[in-house]
């Protein structure tokens, strides 16, 4: 097998798949850290469909262009750099660590230069009185590709179907990702919370360092309030007095390092805070390890909106647009979206399978042929669902297209 190419033991393209949000999670004993020798089958078995945590030693990311450029030789954050690859007056979404808004952080945009000017200002001494703001969810890689390469995905996170089918689908002509650069001076930090979709996520520390305190899935439930929202700061004394409450809560602490890679499962609430000035790649991603969790989430956050407007279902408006498009506006994707999704990955494995010169790739990485089989596997287990939302929701057009998708999933796996 190639050595750009990632590939799983054949014996797992029928893993019995997991709802990693609602099945009883197994007992998290150690954070384990390793280095970069892992092989990607096994990453794949034991942290991708166990859904478990882990940390990359820098061995991983020693090689990317942005570990060079991006920290000065004393090893701190060299924001002088992005000046000769960005336009210094581009909008970039800044956060004031120093200002909750509603159960986040209020964010504005502003220019480059201004964030760049605050930094030189308040890296001298890190003021209190000051706010501390913090860029991040930056899309870098989305905006200025063409003019510089941070970094090379890591290969055991390029089975990606989320920014995979933000680069292929061909329903859209808006261009996003869900690649993120983050820039923190120190004591900037991020609120209790949960990855979008029920997605991965790995971050990278490029320089700096970073302290995570994690909770397996199940554990938050301890951390609501009677009205079910989530504790804004689990070092907050409204989080020690629900846990006092609730009683005793399991959570893992680390230390990341500059170079070091964390991997997030789905559905692991973390908190997280910048212990030096530091600079961080982030992604959001999805496959078919995770893809029943992210379907039922969807599912669920649909049950909110139909229940926050209920009082509209008799109007006479088209109800079941009415929803999609609010769960598109406050969730981010929506059944449409999803189905997408699914379509534009399917074709793009049966395309794989049936075309012997067709390669698919992912920052170079090729995918193995066991792998686009998985894949398979599970956009038709996850289409079975779609389908029955789609009957009860009365969406003919998306019923036929589910059906049809199923009957190319069938004959796949005739073949298989």
């Amino acid at each position: 097998m190639c050595e750009n190419t990632i590939e799983i033991n054949s014996q797992l393209t029928n893993k019995e798949p997991v709802n990693h949000l609602e099945n009883g999670q197994p007992v998290y004993e150690t954070f384990p850290k390793v280095d970069h020798g892992m092989e990607y089958s096994e990453f794949f078995e034991k942290f991708l469909c166990g859904n478990q945590p882990l940390i990359f030693s820098d061995q991983l990311t020693r090689k990317w262009s942005s570990v060079k450029d991006w920290s000065t030789s004393e090893g701190v954050p060299n924001l002088d750099f992005f000046e000769k690859i960005i336009d210094k007056e581009s909008l970039v979404p800044v956060s004031n660590c120093s200002k909750k808004y509603f159960n986040s952080q209020e964010c504005k945009e502003e220019s480059f230069a201004a964030y760049l000017e605050y930094w030189q200002n308040y890296t001298i001494s890190h003021p209190e009185a000051e706010p501390c703001k913090y860029l991040k969810d930056w899309h870098f890689h989305r905006d200025w590709k063409h003019s510089y390469t941070a970094y090379r995905t890591p290969q055991y996170f390029c089975s990606d179907w989320l920014n995979e089918w933000w680069e292929n689908r061909a329903d859209s002509e808006q261009e996003n990702d869900y690649r993120f650069v983050y820039i923190g001076p120190k004591g900037s930090w991020t609120p209790f919370h949960t990855d979008v979709f029920g997605s991965y996520s790995w971050s990278a520390n490029i320089v700096g360092r970073k302290r995570w305190v994690f909770f397996p899935p199940g554990e938050e439930k301890k951390l609501k309030d009677k009205l079910g929202n989530l504790v804004y700061d689990v070092e907050s004394e409204e989080a020690k007095e629900l846990e006092e409450k609730n009683g005793p809560i399991t959570k893992f602490e680390i230390i990341q390092n500059s170079g070091e890679v964390v991997f997030v499962p789905s559905g692991w609430h973390h908190q997280v805070t910048n212990l030096e000035d530091t600079i961080s790649i982030n992604h959001n991603w999805f496959n078919g390890c995770n893809i029943l969790s992210v379907y039922f989430l969807l599912k669920a956050e649909l049950r909110k909106v139909e229940k926050e407007i209920s009082d509209c279902k008799d109007t006479g408006d088209d109800w079941t647009e009415m929803c999609q498009n609010l769960l598109g506006a406050s969730y981010g994707m929506n059944f449409l979206d999803f189905l997408s999704l699914l379509t534009c990955i399917l074709d793009r494995r049966t395309r794989m399978l049936d075309e012997e010169n067709l390669d698919i790739k992912f920052d170079g990485y090729s995918l193995g042929v066991n792998h686009s089989k998985f894949d398979i596997s599970r956009i038709h287990l996850v289409l079975g669902y779609l389908l029955q939302d789609f009957v009860q929701l009365g969406m003919k057009e998306q019923i036929e297209k589910c059906e049809y998708l199923l009957d190319i999933c069938k004959s796949k796996s005739e073949i298989q």
